[in-house]
């Protein structure tokens, strides 16, 4: 048996440029994107015998996570320049969900691995009530949407290559 844990810190910004004119003249309007994801994976690992060098597992983690994306438009209405458009857009998050993995670790020294996995996992994500606020010639209006969930099932296809020590 063995326990897992990792930490997942994703962040992530756009920042795109939308102007009066065709030839990119005039008035310039801005649209930043900006998201932020904080996961954690508690685990446990059980190894099958194998080779003196190759040891295939199946094992499960618990993952719960929390986010928030925000968006900021300048002078841009999101269909083009707009000079006296602005808004903002806030919208947290949070996740929680279940991955079934398999692999197999290689011993490539004493205690040092190369491994790769391949999983099947469950997420429910909730989204907290999120705001948006635009304001256009000098009147504000303010949006709040409604909190919301939405859950998905499927492999995690995405080979995870892993490089490790044992104790």
């Amino acid at each position: 048996m063995a326990a897992r844990v990792s930490l997942t810190i994703a962040n992530s910004s756009t920042k795109d440029y939308y102007y009066e004119l065709a030839n990119n003249a005039g008035g310039e309007g801005t649209e930043v994107n900006k998201v932020s994801l904080t996961m954690i994976s508690l685990g446990a690992e059980k190894h099958f015998a194998g080779t003196d060098k190759l040891s295939p597992y199946v094992g499960a983690d618990f993952v719960f996570g929390m986010g928030n994306s925000s968006a900021k438009w300048d002078k841009f209405d999101g269909s083009g320049y707009s000079a006296d458009f602005t808004a903002t857009a806030k919208n947290p998050t949070s996740m929680i969900g279940l991955n079934l993995v398999a692999g197999m670790d290689y011993y490539f020294a004493e205690n040092f691995y190369f491994g790769a996995e391949l999983g099947l996992g469950f997420q429910s994500v909730s989204n907290k009530a999120g705001e948006f606020e635009s304001t256009t010639g000098g009147s504000t209006t303010t949006i709040l949407s409604e909190p919301s969930k939405s859950s998905s099932f499927g492999n995690n296809f995405i080979g995870n290559a892993r490089i490790g020590w044992r104790f």
